[in-house]
C-alpha cells in the first residue's frame, strides 16, 4: 500500500518501491524509492508534462548528468528511460533535500559558502547545464 503522501497518484514502477513524493515541479515529479534489486535508495525524478519542449529538457538533463558520472559533486544517474508516456530517471539519493532547502535552514555562512563552492565544483565545465544557465541569469554574465 502507497504512503498517503503518494496516495493522490498510484506510482508503480517495479523494481523501484516507492517510499515517498519529496517534490514536484511544472514538469515532474520527485520521489524517494529502493531498488528491489539492490536495496538501494534512489530518487526517481518522473515526467508528468508531455510536451516535446519538457521531453527534450529531459533529455538533456539526461546526457548532462551522463557526462558527469563519477563527479562527487554532481548526483550519478543510475537508469533511465526516457521514451513512452512515462519518462523517468533514476539519480542517487541524497539526504538533506535540495540545496536551496538546505541554504534556506539555520546555517552558518561558512556552512553555506562550503556548499555552494561543492555546487560550483560539481558545475564546472557544464556551461549547457540548466542550472549553470540559471547561476549565469543571476550573475547577469553572459557566454
Amino acid at each position: 500500500m502507497l504512503r498517503p503522501d503518494l496516495a493522490s497518484e498510484e506510482v508503480r514502477m517495479p523494481p523501484y518501491r516507492m517510499l515517498k513524493k519529496l517534490g514536484a515541479g511544472g514538469f515532474g515529479t520527485v520521489y524517494h524509492a529502493i531498488d528491489g534489486a539492490n536495496g538501494r535508495q534512489v530518487a526517481i525524478k518522473r515526467l508528468h508534462a508531455l510536451t516535446p519542449e519538457t521531453r527534450e529538457r529531459f533529455e538533456r538533463e539526461a546526457r548532462i548528468l551522463t557526462e558527469h558520472l563519477n563527479n562527487k559533486f554532481v548526483v550519478d544517474l543510475l537508469a533511465y528511460d526516457l521514451s513512452g508516456d512515462a519518462p523517468f530517471l533514476v539519480l542517487e539519493y541524497c539526504e538533506g533535500g535540495s540545496l536551496r532547502s538546505w541554504v534556506t535552514s539555520r546555517r552558518s555562512w561558512q556552512e553555506v559558502v562550503a556548499a555552494i563552492g561543492h555546487a560550483l565544483q560539481g558545475l564546472a565545465g557544464s556551461k549547457r547545464s540548466p542550472v549553470w544557465r540559471s547561476a549565469r541569469s543571476y550573475t547577469g554574465k553572459s557566454d
